[in-house]
């Protein structure tokens, strides 16, 4: 009976998965300084990107269209520059890469910081616009540099786990600058300029820790394979290896996904983008008060920080591409709660929109936790074997285009559907349907629906040459 016990307890996934963790004993210390500057950068990059907009049109005085303009340059910097941000970091190496990158970022929201405080100085708008397209290339090197150190860092057996914490540990930095916001901007009553304090001092952190601890002697040894894979992919030029990956079948199926799913991955997009000015002209501008528009952004990554821990023992229980779509369904249906009556969720306008906004952040959030480490798994199944990481960077061609697309629009659909002085009209119901701001979550839930239905459609095609996990199918 004993043995049947403990042979019980071992298939259990969750035992299995704790037990798993173990194994990260294996790494060196450098792979946890690693994820200490993971989560610094992601607390500041958080905290940033989700006020960013307010910041613009408040702070700086720029049009919705303008700020949705720049926050389109941004992206695309960031997009542009991570397609060679794996070379550069491979090139330099982890110390150096991460001393750059984050020096990049601290010296410009710094910048950026006294900028923002001091309205008389001239030109002060494009001066700030400047720095914040700065801030992009670092942002690209530092998000190489985590998946680079965690591969480099951890030995053969824990790489799995120590992908998982990294994934796990960029979601605790995303709440923690979540949580920065309503403290710096509610609690403390400081102007948003702050917020770039916050990035400027957490850069110089991560910085300290990059040359005291960080050392490129504790790499773990590749094998063979790996070795052997890497001499012959430097024999060819940067420009051959580009070449050379857009004649593989598995990663045109690969690029043609991440295309295909632009429509759910943009809701992410939605959330920095168009979320904060819509709580400002609706829930604040109904209430006059401050609403925790941090709290709202924090639900998401403390969602995927608790639900991937308890989520991933099961994850491999079914198949790899149902599971996919499953979620990106459920995302997308998070913008169906934004199309409902407000008065089902509160007795006040703000009330109405803010519980609204919050189970759209629960809804979204339970989607992502089953589709997004699968995206990953997919991508993982499709490349071959030492083209992983170019695999993944080229996997960024149709996310730089949605970034441009929607940045662009951004603007325009909040002078559409959401400009000043909205909330009179909701309070007052004289708005139709289509001057709402629930018209605007119409058009963009068709979008990601549309792309969960392609996705099934041709299921068969996209998972040509994956293999598959799981023994539910």
């Amino acid at each position: 009976m004993q043995t049947a016990q403990t042979v019980k307890n071992t298939d259990n996934p969750f035992v299995k998965y704790v037990k798993d963790f173990g194994v990260l004993k294996d790494n060196s210390g450098s792979y946890w300084s690693v994820q200490m500057i993971n989560i610094l950068d992601c607390i500041a990059y958080y905290a940033m990107i989700t006020t960013l907009t307010l910041f613009l049109t408040g702070n700086v005085g720029l049009d919705d269209d303008i700020s949705g303009y720049v926050v389109t340059a941004y992206g695309i910097a960031v997009s542009l520059t991570l397609v060679v941000a794996g070379f550069v970091t491979d090139t330099l190496g982890i110390r150096k890469a991460s001393f750059i990158g984050l020096g990049l970022q601290a010296a410009s929201r710094a910048g950026i910081l006294i900028l923002g405080l001091s309205p008389e100085i001239p030109m002060r708008e494009w001066l700030i616009v400047l720095l914040i397209i700065l801030t992009a290339p670092g942002q690209a090197m530092m998000q190489a540099i985590f998946q680079a150190g965690t591969k480099l860092f951890s030995s053969a057996r824990s790489q799995s786990a120590s992908f998982n914490v990294w994934y796990l540990l960029m979601n605790l930095g995303f709440a923690l600058g979540g949580m920065s916001v309503d403290l710096i901007r509610k609690s403390l009553g400081l102007d948003i300029s702050y917020i770039f304090a916050l990035g400027a001092v957490t850069g110089f952190a991560a910085m300290v820790v990059t040359v005291f601890i960080v050392k490129k002697s504790e790499q773990m040894s590749v094998t063979e394979e790996e070795q052997d894979l890497e001499q012959g992919t430097r024999k060819l030029s940067g420009w051959q290896r580009f070449i050379n990956l857009f004649k593989q079948p598995s990663f045109k199926r690969m690029l043609a996904l991440m295309a295909v799913l632009l429509g759910v991955r943009s809701v992410f997009l939605y959330t920095f983008m168009l979320m904060p000015l819509y709580w400002e002209r609706i829930i604040e501008a109904s209430s006059g008060e401050l609403t925790n528009m941090g709290l709202l952004q924090t639900i998401n990554p403390v969602m995927i920080f608790i639900g991937v821990f308890l989520f991933i023992p099961l994850a491999n229980r079914w198949n790899m591409f149902k599971m996919l779509t499953f979620g990106a369904f459920i995302s997308a249906c998070s913008l169906l709660l934004l199309m409902m009556p407000w008065s089902w969720f509160g007795e006040t306008v703000a009330s109405g929109y803010f519980w609204m906004s919050a189970w759209m952040m629960f809804v979204l959030s339970v989607g992502e936790i089953i589709w997004s480490p699968k995206l990953y798994d997919y991508i993982a199944s499709v490349a071959p074997k030492g083209q992983e990481g170019a695999y993944l960077g080229m996997g960024m061609i149709p996310w730089f285009v949605a970034k441009t697309i929607v940045g662009i629009a951004a603007g325009h659909m909040l002078l559409r559907w959401v400009p000043e002085g909205i909330h009179t009209g909701i309070e007052s119901s004289t708005l139709s349907f289509w001057d709402s701001p629930e018209a605007m979550w119409f058009v963009l839930a068709c979008w990601a629906f549309i792309s969960v239905l392609v996705a099934w459609i041709f299921r068969g095609w996209f998972n040509k040459g994956t293999v598959t996990t799981g023994h539910v199918t």
